[in-house]
């Protein structure tokens, strides 16, 4: 599933996906062998990994875990298919009794930057100040993200700088996300600050 994720993790959704083989996985019955040539079609092939595993019988080994439904709703966000991952979530919340957490927060707001939603990160957000579920180390960083995805830059500025400033833990892809930024609009003096920070 790691493999699976990397795949469209590293895709260029602007070409086209050179053929890949893989297993097709679908409830109660063996996985297919086939060949993918789009990184949807990896996705769609990765969903139903959990229900084919509930299917071999519930034992430690075979049972999905969080780590599973994590991965695929990682998979899900990159793609930016909210369809996707509200089934993701929907399968974790009935099999293992998964609610809203840090994971999901964070793959719905990258979920949403994805899509150019800036309406829907703060959504999110939102919700999850309303709910008062506590920000992890993580989520600052998603956030700075899902703003820089969204075209805020300036915003994604002003919170990297606020948290430098308060010597707050920064994710090493917020660095990587504003380098890139950066480079790609031939902002030389800004990369190099970046690289300082």
């Amino acid at each position: 599933l790691k493999a699976y994720r990397q795949v469209v993790v590293g895709a260029d959704p602007e070409d086209d996906l050179a053929p890949v083989t893989l297993a097709v996985y679908r409830a109660a019955r063996p996985p297919t062998v086939s060949t993918v040539t789009s990184v949807e079609e990896v996705l769609r092939a990765a969903l139903p990994l959990p229900a084919y595993m509930r299917s071999m019988g519930l034992s430690e080994e075979t049972s999905p875990s969080s780590v599973t439904f994590n991965i695929l709703m990682d998979m899900a966000a990159e793609l930016g298919d909210l369809e996707a991952l509200q089934a993701v979530e929907a399968e974790r919340a009935a099999f293992g009794g998964l609610g809203l957490d840090h994971y999901l927060i964070h793959s719905q707001m990258k979920c949403h930057a994805v899509r150019q939603d800036l309406a829907g990160v703060t959504e999110v957000k939102e919700r999850m100040d309303r709910l008062r579920v506590p920000p992890n180390e993580r989520t600052f960083s998603v956030l700075v993200l899902s703003l820089l995805r969204c075209g805020e830059t300036a915003k994604a500025e002003l919170l990297l700088r606020n948290a430098l400033a308060r010597s707050l833990y920064i994710h090493d892809s917020l660095f990587m996300a504003f380098l890139h930024h950066y480079a790609s609009a031939g902002q030389l003096e800004q990369v190099d600050a970046t690289f300082q920070a």
